[in-house]
């Protein structure tokens, strides 16, 4: 009896917070900001912002300082940025070259 309940819970659950896949993409995009944030806190530089994540699949965009956008990705715990023009670097470099 205690299963049926359980299980009506679970799917109660699944339909307030939608589908298992959205919560995977906003636990992914959580994953991903929270590391970029930690790059930035970890430079400490104050004029870097990010302001917005915009989850697309399992890469991110961000907009960085206003002026750089790139695509991130979580690769083995280094946040992995693909600039405009294609490059990929990781995040902290190119803070670093913002900072300068």
């Amino acid at each position: 009896m205690s299963r049926n309940i359980e299980s009506a819970d679970i799917a109660d659950e699944q339909r307030h917070s939608g589908s298992v896949r959205a919560r995977m993409m906003r636990r992914r995009t959580e994953d991903v900001a929270g590391k970029v944030e930690e790059v930035v806190q970890s430079l400490r530089i104050s004029s870097v912002a990010v302001p917005t994540v915009w989850p697309t699949q399992q890469r991110h965009a961000y907009s960085i300082g206003g002026t750089v956008g790139v695509k991130c990705k979580l690769v083995q715990g280094v946040v992995i940025a693909k600039q405009l023009d294609g490059r990929l670097r990781p995040l902290e470099d190119i803070l670093k070259e913002l900072a300068k």
